[in-house]
Parts: structure tokens; C-alpha cells; sequence
């Protein structure tokens, strides 16, 4: 094994040892504490969505420093509405087999349904699209999913998410909200929201996100992030043909039904700042301690005798006051909970990153040993008649340009995230960048978002180009996104969809 393979491999266990420590420290709870899917302030309450049917004997909530006792549980199966997003991948990319299983689901999950419960059905690609919204009309949704129409495009589900918080931000009413999900796995946009600001996003109004996925060749990676989110928002996640249809609509109308606990908050904790707040249900159980921003109390009005000074009265002896009952212990912090988890993953993503930078270093000397790039502008130089195309050429006479040489001019190009794929073609006339093999010279089809025809490179004169033939992601040089033709020069970086290329000509 050389140096950089194994600083490669040693960088890659590195950051996804760190990765696990930060996932762990930001999803904790006490074993037999219940968690909570969902918490919001309504007027004067808090209402802390959990997991399961729950019952309260003498239910006793701490928030901050202050406590409440004034507290009343609803159940989902009795009188407490429940609005589901039910989210379909309805790309071609999804199975036959795959496309009945979600058909079925989705069928006995309308027919199970909670007696106040809606469903929202939306197919999505790079957006949402709804095709019926508060529904609860068995027939009337089961035509719909009987009727999910399968199409070749692009699927993003992070963006899709975004949406539909962006959808229940301007809602009100005490509504449990969740999101049933089934797709091939996250497919991230490279110009759409971003896996951290959605994180962010959550963390102020968490939705849960069950996801059921639909397994194929290649896409155990896309999988694996898809069912971290769900576990991000406290929802559990299936794998058709692993779970069987009854087993998820049971899951969903049994133990993944919630009940509400609805806290009247007290004057003295209504201030504006965010306070811990955990629940005692009277019966050995408790919730986990969520963080929530308490409201604004109401200003009392002071009144005309209370601003009038008193007269002074003569002093007399003064009683003894009794010694004030001792506060109790303020809630640990998250950092005090979670220090040492922090302080080791802060050491191995600094260990990744020093790693990630030797491993870089070596990799690019290696590489220049090979590769003598051109200079990195154009200078000032004479003009030339164009390149003619290589059909006008005969017995080799004619050669490709290079400054001041009669030589063959050759097109490497080298992806950065994937170093292993290499790509070298000579520049003769023009020379196309796609996914098709049929149409283009150099093929790069191992990911999804690069086009059948993306773009094409050639020489003119003494210069380079590169030109986008409308491609859907778009061709970027220098992360510049190019409207038609860019000149291009050796050492650039292009990048077409996702995959971000060097490219050298010599």
C-alpha cells in the first residue's frame, strides 16, 4: 500500500469517526425518557408533541427554574388532528416492483388512517408538486395514488423538504404535523438548499420525516442519508421489501401515533428567553429536555396610587423575615451535557482535515511531475488563422498548435472529488463532454446530473474554449456558471452538475 492510499484511508475513518461523535451528541436522551417529535407556543401554552398514546397522574412540568402543574394530555386517537405529507418519488428511477409496493403502502396507509387525521399528497422531482391537499376522502385518494404517473427527472429531496416547512411556517393551530416519505435516497442540488441550512431549519420548527426506501443498484449511499434525517427529526425509517406494508401502516397509527401535552406556562416564566422545559407524567416517566423561546408575559398597569409616593411612616421594629427556600439547580447546558463527545470529535475532524491536507499535497505533486500546464492566461500574441477541423488534414502533415510546436495537442482532464477518473482525448475539432457514449468523446456517466450532451471544448486559433449545449445543471469554469461560450485556459476548473473537473491541455 503507497503513502496516499493509506493517508486516504486513514482521513476517510477519521472524519466519519467524528461525524458519528457530533451525531451522537445532538441526538441524546435519557434511556426511558420519551422523546419529542414537535414543540410549539400557542397563546399561552406549550404543546410538546410525543411518541405513543401517554396518560398523566400527577403531571409536573419544570421550565427553566420555574415549574407548572397546570398540564392536560390529548391523544391523536381521540381528539387531536394530525396532518400527513405523504411525498412520492415518482422519477423512473424507481423500480416496478418498488412503484407497487408504494401504491399498496400508501392505500393501507389512507384506509388506516387516525380518526382526526389529513393527508397531503405530493409527487416531487426538484420541486413539490400537490395533487391533493387536506384530504381525507378514502376514494377520492385512492384514485390519486392509483394514478401516480412515473417521469425522467431529476430528484431533490432536501429541497422538497424545505418547501413544505416553508409551506406549515405560516399555518397556526394546534395540528400534529409529519411527513411520510418514500424515495430512492437524498439526491442533494447543487444550486438548492443545503443539507446544513435544512438542519437549521428543523431546529427551529422540527417536523417529523418517516422514510420508506426504495432500494435498487448503486444507491446504498443515498439510502443511508436519507434515513439520517429521519433519525435527525426522531422518525424511524423502513426499507421496502426488508418491512412489509402492514408493518408501517401499523407503526404509523400505533406507536408513532402522538399525543400532545399541552403546559400552561406561568406568568413569571413568560420572558422571552429560551428555557429547558421537561415534563414528569406522575407515573416514573418523563420526557426529554427540549429547548423552547418562552413568550412575552403581559405588562401589568400600574395605577395612579401605586406611582404616588407613600408618606413616611415612623419606623418600627422590623419582623423577621424568613430565609428564602434554596432555587433549584439550574439545567446543565448542552455543552456541560455533551463536553467530552465535542471536545473528541473537535480532535478527530482536526486530525481529517490535517490528514485531507497532507494527502492533497501529495497527491498534486504527483501529479505536476506528469503534467506541464500552459501558461494560465492569454498573452500577447499574434493572430492565427482558425484550427482547421481534422478532416482537412492529410498524412499527418497537418499537426494540432502548440505555442511555437508542431504537435498533437492533447485534452486531460481529472475529477477532483474522484481522482481515480481520468479522461485524455486529443483536441481535434471539437471535442464533446457528455453521458453518452454515442454522441460524445468523452464519457462521463456515472453521475446523474451531468447531461447525454453537457458541453464541448475545441481551439481557436491560439486559444481555448468551451461552449454549455444547454445542458440542465449547467457547465461552470472557475465557479462561473457560462451562458454559451467561455474561454478557457490550462488549469482551469470546470464543473458540469456535480462532477468538478481540472483541466490541462498540452
Amino acid at each position: 500500500m503507497s503513502a496516499t492510499e493509506f493517508l486516504k484511508k486513514i482521513y476517510v475513518a477519521l472524519a466519519a469517526a467524528a461525524f458519528l461523535m457530533l451525531a451522537v451528541a445532538f441526538r441524546v436522551s435519557a434511556a426511558g425518557q420519551i422523546p419529542v417529535l414537535e414543540s410549539k407556543v400557542i397563546g399561552d401554552s406549550l404543546l410538546l408533541y410525543v411518541r405513543g398514546e401517554q396518560t398523566a397522574a400527577a403531571p409536573e412540568a419544570r421550565i427553566g427554574t420555574g415549574k407548572s402543574t397546570d398540564i392536560r394530555v390529548r391523544s391523536s386517537k381521540k381528539d387531536l388532528p394530525v396532518r400527513t405529507y405523504l411525498l412520492v418519488d415518482n422519477s423512473i428511477s424507481i423500480s416496478k416492483e418498488n412503484r407497487d409496493a408504494i401504491r399498496d403502502l400508501l392505500t393501507n396507509i389512507v384506509a388506516g388512517k387516525l380518526p382526526n387525521e389529513s393527508f397531503t399528497l405530493c409527487m416531487f422531482s426538484d420541486h413539490l408538486s400537490v395533487v391533493t391537499e387536506d384530504s381525507s376522502d378514502y376514494a377520492a385518494l385512492k384514485g390519486q395514488i392509483d394514478g401516480i404517473q412515473y417521469n425522467d427527472q431529476e430528484t431533490y429531496l432536501t429541497d422538497v423538504v424545505n418547501e413544505v416547512l416553508t409551506r406549515e411556517a405560516g399555518k397556526e393551530g394546534d395540528a400534529f404535523v409529519r411527513m411520510l416519505v418514500c424515495s430512492d435516497g437524498v439526491d442533494n442540488n447543487p444550486g438548492g438548499i443545503t443539507r446544513a441550512e435544512l438542519e437549521t431549519k428543523l431546529a427551529s420548527r422540527n417536523i417529523p420525516i418517516y422514510t420508506v426506501g426504495c432500494p435498487r443498484k448503486g444507491n446504498e449511499k443515498n439510502l443511508k442519508e436519507m434515513y439520517a434525517l429521519s433519525r435527525a427529526t426522531g422518525a424511524r425509517n423502513w426499507t421496502f421489501g426488508q418491512s412489509g406494508s402492514l408493518d408501517i401502516v401499523s407503526a404509523m397509527a400505533g406507536e408513532e401515533a402522538p399525543s400532545v401535552i399541552e403546559v400552561v406556562l406561568p406568568e413569571e416564566v413568560k420572558d422571552g428567553a429560551q428555557k429547558g422545559v421537561r415534563v414528569s407524567l406522575g407515573d416514573g416517566t418523563e420526557t426529554e429536555t427540549v429547548q423552547v423561546v418562552m413568550p412575552f408575559g403581559k405588562i401589568p398597569e400600574t395605577t395612579v396610587a401605586e406611582t404616588t409616593e407613600a408618606p413616611t411612616e415612623p419606623e418600627t421594629e422590623k419582623e423577621t423575615e424568613p430565609e428564602p427556600e434554596p432555587e433549584p439547580e439550574p439545567e446543565p447546558t448542552f455543552f456541560e451535557k455533551f463536553r467530552i463527545p465535542l471536545i473528541v470529535a473537535g480532535i478527530l475532524l482536526l486530525l481529517a482535515v490535517i490528514g485531507g491536507i497532507v494527502f492533497a499535497v501529495m497527491k498534486k505533486k504527483k501529479k505536476e511531475e506528469d503534467i506541464v500546464p500552459l501558461p494560465p492566461g492569454p498573452g500577447p500574441m499574434p493572430p492565427q488563422p482558425p484550427y482547421p477541423p481534422s478532416g482537412d488534414r492529410q498524412g499527418g502533415t497537418d499537426t494540432d498548435f502548440m505555442f511555437g510546436e508542431r504537435k498533437v495537442l492533447m485534452l486531460r482532464l481529472q475529477d477532483l472529488k474522484n481522482p481515480v477518473k481520468q479522461f485524455e482525448y486529443p483536441l481535434h475539432g471539437h471535442v464533446k463532454l457528455g453521458k453518452k457514449p454515442e454522441i460524445c468523446q468523452v464519457v462521463i456517466d456515472y453521475d446523474k446530473s451531468v447531461s447525454k450532451l453537457h458541453c464541448e471544448i475545441y481551439a481557436e486559433g491560439r486559444k481555448f474554449y468551451i461552449r454549455d449545449l444547454n445542458s440542465t445543471n449547467g457547465t461552470y469554469v472557475d465557479n462561473q456558471r457560462i451562458a454559451d461560450v467561455h474561454e478557457l485556459y490550462s488549469g482551469s476548473t470546470i464543473r458540469l452538475g456535480r462532477v468538478e473537473m481540472k483541466v490541462w491541455i498540452r
